[in-house]
């Protein structure tokens, strides 16, 4: 199972939904995902909605990645 803290250990702390949509083949839609701020993503550098966990939906859509 995916979680906020295996990515955070594999890509670093500032990662954004489209590259975790990216490097994980997970489907994650904007509501699936908790926000904590705005600032460069350190994979794609651009400035997005940095990823800090998940609701519910979104744990169950990486319960298999």
């Amino acid at each position: 199972m995916l979680t906020a803290e295996k990515i955070r250990k594999q890509q670093g702390d500032y990662i954004c939904r489209r590259c975790i949509n990216r490097l994980y083949d997970a489907d994650l839609e904007r509501k699936d995902c908790l926000y904590g701020f705005f600032a460069l993503c350190r994979c794609c550098k651009k400035e997005a909605n940095i990823v800090t966990g998940f609701t519910t939906s979104g744990k169950l859509k990486l319960i298999l990645k």
